[in-house]
Protein backbone atom coordinates (compact mmCIF):
# COMPACT_ATOMS: atom_id res chain seq x y z
CA UNK A 1 0.00 0.00 0.00
CA UNK A 2 1.09 3.55 -0.64
CA UNK A 3 2.02 5.62 2.37
CA UNK A 4 2.88 9.08 3.57
CA UNK A 5 5.28 9.31 6.51
CA UNK A 6 4.66 5.65 7.26
CA UNK A 7 0.87 5.93 7.29
CA UNK A 8 -1.25 4.07 4.73
CA UNK A 9 -3.31 6.54 2.75
CA UNK A 10 -7.01 6.26 3.50
CA UNK A 11 -7.73 5.98 -0.24
CA UNK A 12 -5.23 3.13 -0.81
CA UNK A 13 -7.19 -0.11 -0.83
CA UNK A 14 -6.08 -3.69 -0.28
CA UNK A 15 -8.80 -6.18 -1.16
CA UNK A 16 -7.50 -8.76 1.33
CA UNK A 17 -8.50 -6.68 4.35
CA UNK A 18 -12.16 -6.82 3.36
CA UNK A 19 -12.39 -10.62 3.32
CA UNK A 20 -14.54 -10.68 6.47
CA UNK A 21 -17.01 -7.86 7.09
CA UNK A 22 -19.39 -8.01 10.04
CA UNK A 23 -23.05 -8.17 8.96
CA UNK A 24 -23.97 -5.83 11.82
CA UNK A 25 -21.88 -3.05 10.34
CA UNK A 26 -23.05 -3.20 6.73
CA UNK A 27 -26.07 -0.90 7.22
CA UNK A 28 -27.58 -2.09 3.95
CA UNK A 29 -24.51 -1.43 1.83
CA UNK A 30 -23.95 -3.82 -1.04
CA UNK A 31 -21.02 -6.24 -0.76
CA UNK A 32 -19.00 -4.47 -3.43
CA UNK A 33 -19.47 -1.14 -1.62
CA UNK A 34 -18.00 -2.17 1.74
CA UNK A 35 -14.41 -1.50 0.70
CA UNK A 36 -15.34 2.11 -0.09
CA UNK A 37 -16.84 3.03 3.29
CA UNK A 38 -15.01 5.80 5.12
CA UNK A 39 -16.11 6.65 8.65
CA UNK A 40 -15.76 10.24 9.80
CA UNK A 41 -16.01 10.52 13.57
CA UNK A 42 -16.99 14.06 14.57
CA UNK A 43 -16.92 16.03 17.80
CA UNK A 44 -17.01 19.58 19.10
CA UNK A 45 -14.88 21.25 21.77
CA UNK A 46 -15.10 24.38 23.89
CA UNK A 47 -14.15 25.34 27.44
CA UNK A 48 -17.39 26.18 29.22
CA UNK A 49 -15.52 27.70 32.17
CA UNK A 50 -13.40 30.02 30.03
CA UNK A 51 -14.75 30.03 26.47
CA UNK A 52 -12.34 31.48 23.94
CA UNK A 53 -12.67 29.23 20.90
CA UNK A 54 -15.25 26.80 19.56
CA UNK A 55 -13.87 23.96 17.46
CA UNK A 56 -15.54 21.26 15.40
CA UNK A 57 -13.87 18.50 13.48
CA UNK A 58 -13.05 14.86 13.31
CA UNK A 59 -10.95 12.02 12.01
CA UNK A 60 -11.61 9.89 8.94
CA UNK A 61 -10.41 6.43 7.93
CA UNK A 62 -11.67 3.30 6.25
CA UNK A 63 -14.41 1.70 8.34
CA UNK A 64 -12.63 -1.62 8.46
CA UNK A 65 -9.47 -0.02 9.79
CA UNK A 66 -11.31 1.61 12.67
CA UNK A 67 -12.51 -1.82 13.72
CA UNK A 68 -9.04 -3.27 13.38
CA UNK A 69 -7.55 -0.88 15.93
CA UNK A 70 -10.50 -0.89 18.35
CA UNK A 71 -9.11 -3.81 20.34
CA UNK A 72 -5.63 -2.30 20.47
CA UNK A 73 -7.00 1.04 21.64
CA UNK A 74 -9.05 -0.60 24.39
CA UNK A 75 -6.11 -2.75 25.45
CA UNK A 76 -3.89 0.30 25.87
CA UNK A 77 -6.51 1.94 28.07
CA UNK A 78 -7.11 -1.22 30.08
CA UNK A 79 -3.42 -1.40 31.00
CA UNK A 80 -4.02 1.73 33.04
CA UNK A 81 -7.39 0.77 34.47
CA UNK A 82 -9.31 2.96 32.02
CA UNK A 83 -12.54 1.89 30.36
CA UNK A 84 -12.85 4.85 28.02
CA UNK A 85 -11.06 8.03 27.00
CA UNK A 86 -12.04 11.69 27.16
CA UNK A 87 -9.37 14.29 26.53
CA UNK A 88 -10.70 16.85 28.98
CA UNK A 89 -10.68 14.20 31.72
CA UNK A 90 -7.12 13.22 30.87
CA UNK A 91 -5.86 16.80 30.90
CA UNK A 92 -7.52 17.61 34.23
CA UNK A 93 -7.17 14.22 35.99
CA UNK A 94 -10.90 13.92 36.57
CA UNK A 95 -13.63 11.37 35.91
CA UNK A 96 -11.97 8.21 34.53
CA UNK A 97 -8.53 9.76 35.00
CA UNK A 98 -9.13 10.81 38.61
CA UNK A 99 -7.05 7.95 40.04
CA UNK A 100 -4.64 7.62 37.10
CA UNK A 101 -1.18 7.00 38.63
CA UNK A 102 -2.55 8.50 41.83
CA UNK A 103 0.40 7.29 43.92
CA UNK A 104 2.80 9.53 41.99
CA UNK A 105 3.54 13.23 42.29
CA UNK A 106 1.64 15.58 39.99
CA UNK A 107 4.73 16.09 37.82
CA UNK A 108 5.18 12.31 37.48
CA UNK A 109 1.47 11.86 36.70
CA UNK A 110 1.71 14.42 33.89
CA UNK A 111 4.73 12.61 32.42
CA UNK A 112 2.90 9.25 32.55
CA UNK A 113 -0.28 10.75 31.09
CA UNK A 114 1.58 12.38 28.20
CA UNK A 115 3.35 9.10 27.47
CA UNK A 116 -0.06 7.36 27.32
CA UNK A 117 -1.43 10.03 24.97
CA UNK A 118 1.50 9.49 22.61
CA UNK A 119 0.98 5.71 22.65
CA UNK A 120 -2.72 6.17 21.88
CA UNK A 121 -1.90 8.40 18.90
CA UNK A 122 0.50 5.71 17.66
CA UNK A 123 -2.31 3.14 17.86
CA UNK A 124 -4.71 5.47 16.05
CA UNK A 125 -2.15 6.23 13.32
CA UNK A 126 -2.32 2.59 12.19
CA UNK A 127 -5.69 3.41 10.59
CA UNK A 128 -4.07 5.95 8.29
CA UNK A 129 -6.59 8.49 9.56
CA UNK A 130 -6.70 12.08 8.42
CA UNK A 131 -7.90 14.94 10.60
CA UNK A 132 -10.39 17.56 9.45
CA UNK A 133 -11.56 20.54 11.45
CA UNK A 134 -12.15 24.22 11.86
CA UNK A 135 -12.43 26.64 14.76
CA UNK A 136 -13.81 30.08 15.56
CA UNK A 137 -13.02 32.79 18.09
CA UNK A 138 -16.06 32.92 20.38
CA UNK A 139 -16.05 36.71 20.11
CA UNK A 140 -17.53 36.14 16.66
CA UNK A 141 -20.48 34.35 18.25
CA UNK A 142 -22.22 37.41 19.62
CA UNK A 143 -25.82 36.28 19.29
CA UNK A 144 -27.70 32.99 19.29
CA UNK A 145 -28.17 33.41 15.54
CA UNK A 146 -24.46 33.86 14.87
CA UNK A 147 -23.62 30.99 17.24
CA UNK A 148 -25.92 28.63 15.34
CA UNK A 149 -24.64 29.84 11.98
CA UNK A 150 -20.97 29.50 12.87
CA UNK A 151 -21.39 26.06 14.47
CA UNK A 152 -23.21 24.92 11.33
CA UNK A 153 -20.39 26.31 9.18
CA UNK A 154 -17.73 24.54 11.26
CA UNK A 155 -19.58 21.21 11.21
CA UNK A 156 -20.31 21.35 7.49
CA UNK A 157 -16.76 22.51 6.76
CA UNK A 158 -15.26 19.44 8.41
CA UNK A 159 -17.58 17.10 6.49
CA UNK A 160 -17.03 18.93 3.21
CA UNK A 161 -13.24 18.84 3.65
CA UNK A 162 -13.39 15.09 4.14
CA UNK A 163 -15.57 14.57 1.07
CA UNK A 164 -13.30 16.70 -1.10
CA UNK A 165 -10.19 14.81 0.00
CA UNK A 166 -11.70 11.36 -0.51
CA UNK A 167 -11.88 9.60 -3.88
CA UNK A 168 -15.15 10.34 -5.64
CA UNK A 169 -16.38 6.74 -5.34
CA UNK A 170 -16.05 6.58 -1.54
CA UNK A 171 -19.09 6.50 0.72
CA UNK A 172 -19.04 8.53 3.94
CA UNK A 173 -20.58 7.49 7.25
CA UNK A 174 -20.76 10.17 9.93
CA UNK A 175 -20.40 9.08 13.56
CA UNK A 176 -21.10 11.36 16.51
CA UNK A 177 -21.28 11.01 20.28
CA UNK A 178 -24.91 10.35 21.19
CA UNK A 179 -24.53 12.51 24.33
CA UNK A 180 -24.06 15.64 22.25
CA UNK A 181 -26.74 18.23 22.93
CA UNK A 182 -26.53 19.16 19.26
CA UNK A 183 -27.66 15.80 17.89
CA UNK A 184 -30.76 17.24 16.22
CA UNK A 185 -28.72 20.06 14.75
CA UNK A 186 -26.17 17.62 13.35
CA UNK A 187 -28.91 15.88 11.41
CA UNK A 188 -30.23 19.19 10.10
CA UNK A 189 -26.76 20.41 9.17
CA UNK A 190 -26.02 17.16 7.32
CA UNK A 191 -29.25 17.30 5.34
CA UNK A 192 -28.64 20.95 4.52
CA UNK A 193 -25.16 20.09 3.28
CA UNK A 194 -26.57 17.36 1.04
CA UNK A 195 -29.10 19.80 -0.40
CA UNK A 196 -26.54 22.56 -0.98
CA UNK A 197 -23.93 20.30 -2.58
CA UNK A 198 -25.60 17.91 -4.98
CA UNK A 199 -22.24 16.43 -5.96
CA UNK A 200 -21.91 15.03 -2.43
CA UNK A 201 -25.53 14.15 -1.68
CA UNK A 202 -25.30 10.46 -2.58
CA UNK A 203 -21.94 10.02 -0.86
CA UNK A 204 -23.26 10.61 2.67
CA UNK A 205 -25.26 7.51 3.40
CA UNK A 206 -25.95 8.00 7.08
CA UNK A 207 -25.39 9.68 10.43
CA UNK A 208 -24.99 7.45 13.47
CA UNK A 209 -25.00 8.49 17.14
CA UNK A 210 -23.03 6.13 19.36
CA UNK A 211 -21.84 5.67 22.93
CA UNK A 212 -18.37 7.23 22.75
CA UNK A 213 -17.16 5.00 25.59
CA UNK A 214 -17.43 2.03 23.23
CA UNK A 215 -16.19 3.54 19.94
CA UNK A 216 -12.47 4.27 19.55
CA UNK A 217 -12.98 6.51 16.52
CA UNK A 218 -15.12 8.97 18.50
CA UNK A 219 -12.60 8.99 21.35
CA UNK A 220 -9.84 9.77 18.86
CA UNK A 221 -11.96 12.56 17.39
CA UNK A 222 -12.44 13.89 20.92
CA UNK A 223 -8.67 14.04 21.39
CA UNK A 224 -8.06 15.73 18.05
CA UNK A 225 -10.75 18.41 18.41
CA UNK A 226 -9.57 19.27 21.94
CA UNK A 227 -6.06 19.77 20.55
CA UNK A 228 -7.42 21.76 17.60
CA UNK A 229 -9.22 24.12 19.97
CA UNK A 230 -6.14 24.42 22.18
CA UNK A 231 -3.92 25.19 19.20
CA UNK A 232 -6.35 27.78 17.85
CA UNK A 233 -6.45 29.49 21.25
CA UNK A 234 -2.66 29.51 21.26
CA UNK A 235 -2.56 31.03 17.79
CA UNK A 236 -5.00 33.80 18.67
CA UNK A 237 -4.06 34.67 22.24
CA UNK A 238 -0.54 33.25 22.78
CA UNK A 239 1.13 33.11 19.34
CA UNK A 240 4.65 33.15 20.76
CA UNK A 241 4.09 29.81 22.54
CA UNK A 242 5.26 26.61 20.82
CA UNK A 243 2.69 24.28 19.31
CA UNK A 244 1.73 21.11 21.15
CA UNK A 245 3.84 18.25 19.70
CA UNK A 246 0.93 15.85 20.21
CA UNK A 247 -1.29 17.99 17.99
CA UNK A 248 1.34 18.07 15.25
CA UNK A 249 1.76 14.32 15.60
CA UNK A 250 -1.97 13.80 15.05
CA UNK A 251 -1.93 16.02 11.98
CA UNK A 252 0.98 14.14 10.40
CA UNK A 253 1.47 15.33 6.83
CA UNK A 254 -1.28 17.91 7.28
CA UNK A 255 0.69 19.86 9.91
CA UNK A 256 2.17 22.27 7.35
CA UNK A 257 -1.21 23.65 6.28
CA UNK A 258 -2.39 24.38 9.81
CA UNK A 259 0.94 26.06 10.52
CA UNK A 260 0.19 28.49 7.69
CA UNK A 261 -3.41 29.26 8.61
CA UNK A 262 -5.09 27.76 11.65
CA UNK A 263 -8.54 28.72 10.42
CA UNK A 264 -8.04 27.84 6.76
CA UNK A 265 -11.24 27.63 4.73
CA UNK A 266 -9.94 24.79 2.59
CA UNK A 267 -7.13 22.29 2.49
CA UNK A 268 -4.40 23.21 0.04
CA UNK A 269 -2.49 19.96 -0.13
CA UNK A 270 -2.67 17.67 -3.14
CA UNK A 271 -3.86 14.09 -3.05
CA UNK A 272 -0.88 11.91 -3.81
Amino acid sequence: MASVSGRPLLWSFDASIYAEISESLRFGIQDDDVSRVVQLALDGSWDAADPKVFAYGGVAALEVRWREIGTLWSAELTKHGLQAFHMVAAMNFRDEFRSFKGHLSIQERIIERDALLNRLVDVAAATGFRAFGNAADVRLLTTEKTKAGKKKQLFQGAVKYALEQMPADCILALICDREQDAAGQCLQWTENLRQQHAEHAQRIFGVCFVDSAKVAAVQIADMYVYLLREDTERGIFRPSEPRNPLYLKMLGEDAHMWAKDITAEAFDDEVR
